[in-house]
């Protein structure tokens, strides 16, 4: 084609481009539509002879030849339509670099959020945990040592029975304190409340639990309570699903991560199994943390559940 033909074939194609990136769905399908109609109208109407048609230039011989020919492929070509190809490119990695952005900002705003929710509930576990333990346990106590004066009128066998009751609910209440937050947790920290965890487990389910750890400082509350809800929530599955002998959780202090294994000699998992509320809430947790969470199957049958976590995860992105 001529200079003039393949030039408003570029004049289009980028008007086309452009109103549809820059401009609404519905603005750039009508510039498009609008765009259409007109080139296909010019050539229509130049077969049908109502418009001549003209070339930007005029040239005898061969093309190429021509200076003005040249000139205009120059121009037009190499100057003009490079540099439009070329800015259009540029206007499409600027728009993804400004969501990418976009994108990046809003996550890292979730995840701030997310954080600050997570220590707001283990704020409120801490709280429930110690008024179960602290008042309603004394106040049960107390209940039971005002009837004592008063079990000859009550006669034995009723005052038996109602401190039975009252056993059963400091029992329950304690259970339940310890199911919230054990106070273990905020007294002595991680490693002793993962040994009572597993005196626990051991003790209502006859499965073995060993704990090993070498952690030589505590770390930050927030990691302590993440990671026994993640050692809780593991046995809790091995209980209910592995049908296991024995397990072992491992603490350990890899550098600046603190690392806990959980592993049982049961039937196993497969990598592509469902997983229940419970961990999935768990993998969610140690993520926006800042940490790993992983599932996989033991070499020698079992299944080993890994949570890493920074060792002062909480601290160190409150700061920033």
């Amino acid at each position: 084609m001529g200079g003039s033909e393949w030039i408003g074939v570029t004049f289009y194609m980028f008007t086309v481009i452009y109103a549809n990136i820059f401009l609404t769905r519905f603005q750039g399908s009508l510039v498009t539509l609008l765009v259409v109609l007109s080139y296909s109208a010019l050539v229509l109407l130049e077969y049908t002879g109502w418009i001549p048609h003209r070339s930007l230039f005029s040239a005898t011989g061969e093309p190429h030849r021509s200076l003005g020919y040249a000139l205009t492929t120059i121009l037009a070509g190499a100057l003009g339509m490079y540099a439009v190809v070329a800015l259009t490119v540029r206007s499409f990695a600027d728009v993804f670099v400004h969501k990418n952005r976009m994108l990046a900002r809003r996550e890292r705003q979730l995840s701030r959020l997310s954080r600050r929710l997570l220590t707001a509930e283990d704020e409120e576990r801490r709280r429930i945990a110690r008024t179960l333990h602290d008042d309603l346990i004394q106040t049960l106590a107390a209940i039971k040592l005002r009837l004592t004066p008063h079990k000859e009128r009550l006669g034995f066998d009723v005052y038996g029975e109602v401190c039975d009751i009252i056993d059963r609910s400091i029992e329950q209440t304690r259970s339940l304190a310890y199911s919230v937050r054990p106070p273990l947790l905020d007294d002595l920290g991680l490693v002793p409340s993962l040994e009572r965890l597993a005196e626990s487990v051991a003790a209502e389910s006859g499965i073995a639990v060993e704990v090993e750890a070498n952690l030589v400082e505590r770390p930050h509350v927030g990691v302590e309570s993440l990671l026994f809800f993640v050692a809780r929530e593991a046995m809790q599955n091995v209980v209910r699903h592995a049908d296991a002998d024995r397990v072992n959780l491992d603490l350990r202090a890899e550098g600046k991560t603190l690392r806990l294994a959980v592993q049982d000699d049961g039937v196993g998992c497969h990598p592509n199994d469902s997983q229940g509320l419970g961990l999935r809430g768990i993998r969610e947790r140690v993520e926006v943390s800042g940490g790993t969470f992983s599932i996989r199957q033991a070499p020698g049958g079992g299944t080993i559940v890994t949570a890493e976590v920074p060792f002062d995860a909480d601290s160190s992105r409150d700061r920033r």
